[in-house]
């Protein structure tokens, strides 16, 4: 964020590494307890720690065990947001403002009628995501918020399960939560629709929420420290789950398109998403050929079936298709960014290094380094093919094409 930004106290950050926690915050449950407790200006919801997040109960032994069913649709659903409002480039109030329209087709005609009378609106948008949003069309973007929808449905249905409230569970009696269009009695009286759960379903999450409160503070009364602290041995977070090549149909257009200007930066999570979709020690020329492989997607394209590389392509857009015969570029990978991503990796315990055997391992501190995103996308696509195809093969298509530079790299003259 820019330093001249002044941000209010109204602010509250909640800092975790684990999207299972996020699926709970995130939820229509947790919505529905902090609209109950917190405080207001006017009618607007002011966010209180203390009374909507220290109050709140999580469900059973979640901080002492994490739930990877919550992670996953946490994930998932985080990653869906990001890229559809990129797509549409729109921030998170607009977004959940079509979220919640029972008129979306007609919202998203306005949103795209409006633009096309200021064409220089693209202008606005970074040149990284410039391609993905001038290309959305409103068809997409009204398939991407139906997709929220359903996803914020699931996510508050695994939320409830975690509870042990869903439909199938014996500790109690399952909630509908019913998700639709509803006016929520706490909104202003002109903006009060909302698609989300039943007024019936809110009023009985809140009812056993708060029994279960109450069921805590005895509990914390009982061991005298809070219920949330309470744990033996704490298990590590849940690993991110990585794509698969078989769900590349789901995924959204340009979900893995990379920063338009190569930085360090990406040089560095690159290898990081390799050294994780690699998992076991590789031989040191493969980690390089992957890495290459994932900032250069066009290098990778020949080597994919016909309906992956159409997938591929799709996903990252034209830095995907390969140069015309003849035509090869300079310098695939900066060797002063390389060398500064290997140092960073070795020097905060995030690569194994085996200088006897030559190869590289994900480090014990690699899964504290984020690479959700276009990095373990296009890693696990990289690590794939380094696996079903041969060095030998991939290191003569190179001389084939006279990637002189990429050549040089492999072969371990970047650091």
């Amino acid at each position: 964020m820019p330093t001249t930004y002044v941000f209010t106290h109204a602010i509250k950050v909640l800092a975790t590494d684990r999207w299972d926690a996020f699926s709970v915050v995130q939820s229509s449950l947790h919505e529905a307890w902090s609209r109950k407790y917190s405080g207001a200006l006017k009618q607007d919801l002011r966010y209180s720690p203390t009374d909507c997040f220290e109050n709140f109960t999580f469900p059973e032994g979640l901080w002492q065990t994490p739930s990877e069913a919550l992670a996953d649709i946490g994930q998932r659903y985080h990653e869906h947001r990001r890229q559809l409002m990129l797509n549409l480039w729109l921030g998170l109030t607009d977004t959940y403002n079509l979220f919640h329209s029972p008129t979306l087709e007609a919202d998203i005609e306005k949103l795209y009628a409006k633009r096309g009378k200021k064409p220089d609106w693209i202008e606005e948008v970074p040149e990284q995501h410039r391609q993905g949003a001038q290309a959305f069309t409103p068809e997409q973007a009204q398939q991407g918020i139906l997709e929220l929808r359903r996803l914020h449905v699931e996510l508050d249905t695994a939320v409830l399960r975690a509870y042990g409230w869903a439909e199938g569970q014996k500790d109690a009696e399952a909630i509908n939560l019913a998700h639709d269009f509803y006016e929520v009695e706490t909104l202003p009286e002109n903006d009060r629709t909302r698609y989300t759960i039943s007024p019936e379903a809110r009023k009985e999450v809140l009812k056993r929420l708060l029994a279960e409160n109450h069921k805590r503070a005895a509990q914390e009364k009982a061991h005298g420290v809070p219920q949330r602290m309470l744990t033996a041995t704490p298990k590590p977070p849940i690993e991110a789950k990585p794509f698969t090549i078989e769900n590349l149909p789901t995924l959204p257009d340009l979900a893995w398109q990379g920063p338009a200007t190569r930085t360090a930066g990406d040089v560095l999570v690159a290898l990081a998403a390799v050294l994780k979709a690699a998992k076991q020690p590789r031989p040191m020329a493969e980690i390089r050929m992957a890495t290459l492989l994932a900032l250069e997607p066009r290098l990778l394209t020949p080597f994919l079936t016909a309906d992956e590389a159409k997938h591929w392509q799709r996903l990252i857009g034209d830095d995907a298709k390969p140069l015309p015969p003849g035509v090869m570029q300079m310098f695939p990978i900066d060797t002063k960014a390389w060398a500064n991503a290997l140092g960073q990796l070795r020097a905060t315990n995030r690569i194994a290094e085996d200088l006897d055997d030559q190869t590289w391992a994900p480090g014990e501190k690699l899964d504290s380094l984020e690479t959700y995103g276009w990095p373990d996308g296009r890693a696990v696509m990289a690590v794939n093919v380094a696996e079903r195809v041969t060095m030998a093969v991939l290191i003569e298509a190179l001389k084939d094409r006279k990637e002189e530079h990429a050549l040089r790299f492999v072969n371990g003259e970047a650091a």
